[in-house]
């Protein structure tokens, strides 16, 4: 390749990574009690993807917002958006700050009662379909919980994610061609 090619190339990134960012849109409102848990999932991986569009770490706030008082980013006492960026920037869990990947839902189950629902959403890190990386949700809704104290504080409604795990490669199902 000649000199100039290399900097086009990067130009040419840089500008992908620059339209897929501008398809992206911050929600209005967040949490939003309408959206249904499948919806969650996928709103708050696009999030992630595009952190800083809309401001600095938008992303890592919206997946705070919708993060229910039992799960671990809120349980850290005092834990901001840009600590936990930058935590998962040295962890397996940097892939969800990456803007170039597909994102898909492969398969959602929610309990009998309505009140918790189970995510499996992939992220394409590469061409082939075994260059992909699976995340695990658990959600609830306390709107379908039976609620004991109605002037509960903590209560936000819609759905909330409780668990966000990246399944580890020995963990990970074979998926069928």
């Amino acid at each position: 390749k000649e000199g100039g090619d290399e900097e086009d190339d990067e130009e040419d990134e840089e500008e992908d990574d620059e339209e897929e960012q501008a398809k992206y849109k911050v929600p209005d409102e967040y949490p939003d009690a309408s959206l249904t848990a499948g919806e969650v999932v996928e709103l708050v991986l696009n999030a992630l993807q595009n952190n800083d569009v809309g401001g600095k770490n938008k992303g890592m706030e919206i997946f705070f917002a919708y993060s229910s008082e039992s799960s671990t980013v809120k349980q850290e006492v005092g834990l901001t958006p840009e600590e936990y960026v930058d935590y998962l920037k040295d962890t397996d869990y940097e892939v969800l700050l990456k803007s170039q990947h597909t994102v898909t839902i492969d398969r959602g189950d929610y309990a009998k009662d309505g009140s918790r629902a189970f995510f499996t959403a992939f992220i394409q890190t590469g061409p082939k379909a075994k260059d992909s990386v699976a995340v695990n949700f658990i959600l609830s809704n306390k709107d379908k919980m039976v609620r004991e104290d109605e002037d509960d504080d903590d209560y936000t409604p819609g759905w909330l994610i409780d668990s966000m795990m990246i399944r580890p490669k020995s963990m990970r199902r074979r998926r069928r061609r």
